[in-house]
Formats: C-alpha cells, sequence, structure tokens
C-alpha cells in the first residue's frame, strides 16, 4: 500500500493554489478550485496560509499574488520538477508543445480578425463558413493538445485538469455557444490555452519565446 504523505500532498495544493493566483494576476478562491479541481475547502484553507506567509493578498473578496509569491511558486516548481526537467524525453515533448502551440495561437488570430486585400480586419462573424473553418482547426488542435498534456500527466498529473477544461470549452462550443472560442469572461479555449501555456513554462523551468 502506498503511504500518503500528508505534508507534501498539502505543499502540492498551496502550490497550485498559487500558481492559479499567479496566472490570473488577480482571480478568487471559487474561480481558483475550479480552475485547479481541487475542493472549495482545500483552495480556501491553502489561500489562508498563503496570506498567512505573505504569498498573496485578499483584497475585497479577491486574491492577488504578491512578488514572493510570483518567487515562492517558481522555486517551488525548480525544487519539484528538476528532475523531470533533466528528462531529454521532456525536452522533445515540449518541442512538439512549442509546435502546436504557434498554431493554435495563428488560429485564435484568424478567429478574431479576417484577411481583407492585404490588411485584416477584426472578424465582425458574419461569415458562419468561416467561423466553422476556424473552429474545426481550433477543434483539431485541442485533440492534439489533450493527448500530448496526457502524455506529460503521467509525470505532473495536475496538468490533466486542463485536458478537462479544453474538452469542457469545445462541449461549450459545440452547443452553440461561441464565447467559448476566446472570450475572456469565460473559460474558452484561448483562456485554458492560456493559463496551461503559463503553467508548463512553470513546470518546465522555460522562459517565453517572442513571437
Amino acid at each position: 500500500m502506498t503511504t500518503v504523505n500528508r505534508a507534501e500532498v498539502k505543499e502540492e495544493l498551496r502550490f497550485e493554489a498559487l500558481k492559479v493566483a499567479v496566472l490570473r494576476k488577480m482571480t478568487t478562491v471559487p474561480a481558483i478550485a475550479g480552475a485547479s479541481g481541487m475542493a472549495l475547502r482545500d483552495a480556501e484553507g491553502a489561500i489562508e496560509e498563503l496570506a498567512a506567509s505573505g504569498d498573496v493578498a485578499s483584497v475585497g473578496g479577491h486574491v492577488l499574488p504578491t512578488v514572493a509569491g510570483e518567487t515562492r511558486v517558481r522555486s517551488y516548481a525548480d525544487k519539484r520538477y528538476g528532475s523531470l526537467r533533466a528528462d531529454p524525453a521532456v525536452e522533445r515533448w515540449y518541442a512538439r508543445f512549442e509546435s502546436i502551440n504557434h498554431r493554435f495561437l495563428e488560429t485564435v488570430s484568424a478567429w478574431r480578425s479576417v484577411p481583407v486585400g492585404d490588411a485584416k480586419v477584426p472578424n465582425n462573424h458574419s461569415d458562419g463558413d468561416y467561423d466553422t473553418r476556424v473552429i474545426s482547426r481550433i477543434g483539431a488542435l485541442v485533440v492534439r493538445m489533450t493527448k500530448l498534456l496526457d502524455e506529460l500527466s503521467d509525470k505532473v498529473p495536475r496538468m490533466a485538469r486542463y485536458e478537462q477544461r479544453l474538452e469542457a470549452a469545445m462541449e461549450k462550443i459545440d452547443q452553440g455557444d461561441r464565447r467559448f472560442v476566446s472570450d475572456s469572461g469565460v473559460d474558452s479555449t484561448h483562456t485554458v490555452w492560456f493559463e496551461m501555456d503559463e503553467a508548463v513554462l512553470i513546470v518546465l523551468g522555460k522562459e517565453r519565446e517572442e513571437r
């Protein structure tokens, strides 16, 4: 029987809560619970401890990371995932990740703007066929990314949460709610993808490449 190290589990929960706060810059405890997949009571406990240690601040019902918190989340990742980063297979995984990531960002750009001659103008979504083609491309990229995340989830189990959130966003789109393509006010594919991208950078100790 595997022995559960409660201290390590607690530390992992704090890391997940702090990571969401760092990624979102300003959020709430229920949002942290939803994004991370942890129980609300666990998120509340983690944020209370992080506030006591000065890693987050609570202002008007919102949770904001401090400079110390941003430093701590990266220090924890350095300690927790040092051996993972040294694995050549993970480096090859990251190359595939970046390839899909780049294509997704191009596709979201195609959703937001359309070519008119040599210029691009905001997409008013009057061309249903165009939008359908873009959504189809986004769906294909989400499938590829969830399969890729599944590989990393063997080593970083909580990455599976991004798989679940991406699939949930695609279900909303399939049901006709196109806010879930890229709107920042909902858990859209772009919102989740951005958080996932930032999380991968933190876990693997990477810097964002200029595009």
